[in-house]
């Protein structure tokens, strides 16, 4: 029964992310107070938010018909966090942004179908645009969410995705996906990507980067993508492919060389041009240097599949003797011939750690949350979320001294969250205690 538990905590992807700083958004007008069909209320240039969403408006399309507008996923409910993140290449690649705030990790489908039409709605009816072509956007948790609406919203016309594959099967729209090599979902990533059937048109990106949204430099290829899509005639398309000819004849990475040739074939098939580098492509999967290559990506991948299992039960199991010594190992990187594969498989630690603590925590098996909160500080020490997840935990079990430190160690990694510090039942007992105070007072500096 613990395992079945664990599975459903790791199919919900509750991860806490560590967070980017983002600038201040202004305030939206309420959506009783905009004019049905006019965007006078609307703001360009700037990311703007409400309870229900955030949104970016280049100012690069005002005065338009019609807009491309990309929705957003953020697994923590966070809709300005991509958005201050893609801003300047949104307005550079004339796409309008528009997150939820309201989507988040712990939310099932059906309330996530029904917030992402509520969000189409809403800027049909009030942005001012008499044409709007809808994309989706997700990041881990997100990703999920954005995905499974390729099942039950046929408006939307394409998919971006990163840091998880979908829960269920996903209809045959084509999808962009981004996976960082160092991603402790990774793997699960990669093994999605190979079992999407050929005839779906599809793309991986595999990008120099952790368990997070991929850096502006490399999403922005996505974005291009999507300009390609809707000006096909333009004459964009045949530039990029002749951009990515290029690097496939400079770049001597055989993998990376498939990479390239395979986003070539997804871009000409969407657009349902001739594939001009199909044959290089199959010429090169045959090469004996290229499956040499790709047999030991495979074999890596199957064996940290394989690690993933046999950790599972060891949360449970193991002391926090066996636990320190291995991740020390992986740290060291001699417990697995690929450094990759252990900096993954801390990475998994963390989320795994993450989940079962809450679910401990809910539970009241303190005994359970202190353990499995050590293994999330040994593995993810800059982690904010251990710290403050400790100090809860010490609040509970009335040590008051260990609360003060954790909670100065949440703030000093970067925790932000003044408004959930005030409201945890466990810390309503130090409300008064002056030491408490002076932390969250740091929160309003």
């Amino acid at each position: 029964m613990k395992f079945f538990i664990f599975i459903l905590l790791l199919v919900s992807c509750k991860e806490v992310q560590k967070s980017k700083t983002v600038e201040e958004a202004t305030t939206a007008p309420n959506q009783n107070e905009i004019v049905r069909d006019s965007a006078s209320l609307w703001v360009f240039g700037q990311v703007v938010e409400n309870e229900s969403i955030a949104y970016y408006l280049p100012s690069s399309i005002e005065g338009n018909d019609s807009a491309i507008c990309l929705l957003f996923f953020d697994p923590q409910g966070s809709g300005k966090v991509p958005l201050n993140l893609y801003k300047e290449i949104g307005e550079k690649e004339s796409v309008f942004f528009v997150g939820s705030n309201q989507s988040k990790n712990g939310k099932d489908f059906s309330q996530t179908r029904q917030i992402a039409s509520q969000m189409m709605e809403q800027v049909t009816k009030f942005s001012g645009f008499k044409k709007v072509r809808f994309y989706a956007s997700g990041f881990s948790g997100g990703a999920k969410v954005a995905l499974d609406l390729s099942n039950y919203i046929p408006q939307i016309q394409g998919f971006i995705y990163s840091g998880a594959p979908p829960a269920n099967e996903i209809q045959d729209k084509p999808v962009y996906g981004f996976a960082g090599n160092m991603d402790m979902n990774y793997a699960d990533l990669v093994n999605f990507d190979e079992r999407i059937p050929d005839t779906q048109n599809h793309y991986l990106k595999i990008w120099n980067g952790k368990h997070e949204w991929p850096v502006p430099l490399e999403f922005q290829s996505a974005l291009q993508w999507i300009k390609l899509r809707e000006r096909p005639r333009s004459g964009l398309l045949e530039i990029r492919l002749v951009e990515l000819f290029l690097k496939s004849r400079r770049t001597k990475d055989l993998l990376e060389k498939e990479s390239v040739l395979l986003e070539s074939r997804f871009l000409a098939r969407d657009l349902k041009r001739p594939e001009l580098e199909d044959e290089r492509l199959k010429t090169l999967q045959k090469s004996p240097g290229f499956l040499a290559a790709k047999k030991k990506r495979d074999q890596e991948l199957m064996e940290e599949l394989q690690l993933k299992e046999f950790y599972n039960p060891a949360f449970f199991d193991e002391n926090l003797d066996w636990w320190k010594k291995e991740i020390a190992g992986l740290k060291a990187h001699t417990r697995h011939p690929s450094p990759n594969v252990q900096d993954r498989l801390l990475g998994y630690f963390s989320l795994a750690s993450y989940s079962l603590a809450n679910r401990a925590l809910l539970q009241q098996e303190n005994n359970l949350a202190e353990k499995i909160l050590e293994i999330y500080h040994l593995s993810d020490p800059q982690n904010p979320e251990q710290a403050y997840l400790r100090a809860v935990l010490a609040a509970r079990v009335q040590n008051p001294d260990k609360v003060l430190e954790f909670l100065s160690e949440a703030l000093d990694l970067g925790f932000k969250e003044k408004e959930r510090i005030r409201l945890q039942p466990e810390f309503q007992p130090y409300a008064e205690n002056p030491g408490f105070q002076s932390i969250v007072m740091k929160l309003d500096k």
